[in-house]
């Protein structure tokens, strides 16, 4: 009965309007570390760009974790752009340099999809050209960014945060969602 009741708990209060979109990570520690931080911060999907390299995620970083969280896949950046901005999703590339506002600067009045690039070469051209807006995490350092599973971290509590204070409520799925991520 414990049991159940948690995960009634955790299912109210998962949110479906914030997610992250993973292209092409190729690290399966960085990939678990975000399933973890988006699993934790109560949201209902991971997005996965499998293109060259193949989902993997290191199960002794996220133990569990991709039990309770969608892993949706896609074969490229395009695919998963056009799926989420067709269910009404603000595509933000996390990015560094000219053109990018900092984060903390975008509305969170509509849904939003944060789009992480690779460890090295960061974001792909095809998924900058296709954001609607490019965020950065402003450093304070000599250090120019995160490693991804730091500054995914930092990114989506903050913008699940932001966006369920916008809602005014912590879940956002509908009933139906919340039955079927009870019944796992």
């Amino acid at each position: 009965p414990r049991r159940l009741e948690r995960m009634v708990v955790v299912a109210c209060s998962r949110i479906g309007s914030v997610c992250v979109v993973l292209e092409n990570l190729v690290d399966a520690h960085n990939v678990a570390a975000v399933v973890r931080t988006a699993e934790g911060c109560g949201l209902d999907a991971v997005h996965v760009v499998e293109s060259p390299n193949s989902f993997r995620c290191s199960r002794h970083i996220a133990p569990g974790a991709n039990k309770w969280i969608e892993i949706i896949r896609h074969s490229d950046v395009h695919e998963a752009v056009a799926s989420l901005r067709a269910a009404g999703f603000l595509i933000a590339a996390a990015d560094v340099g000219d053109g990018c506002e900092p984060f903390d600067t975008i509305d969170v009045d509509k849904p939003i999809a944060l789009v992480m690039g690779s460890e090295k070469n960061g974001l792909s051209v095809d998924a900058k050209a296709s954001s609607d807006v490019r965020i950065t995490l402003p450093m304070a350092g000599f250090t120019g960014s995160f490693n991804v599973s730091v500054g995914a971290a930092i990114l989506l509590y903050e913008l699940s945060r932001r966006r369920r204070q916008h809602l005014g409520h912590l879940g956002d799925l509908g009933d139906d969602v919340r039955q079927a991520r009870i019944s796992r």
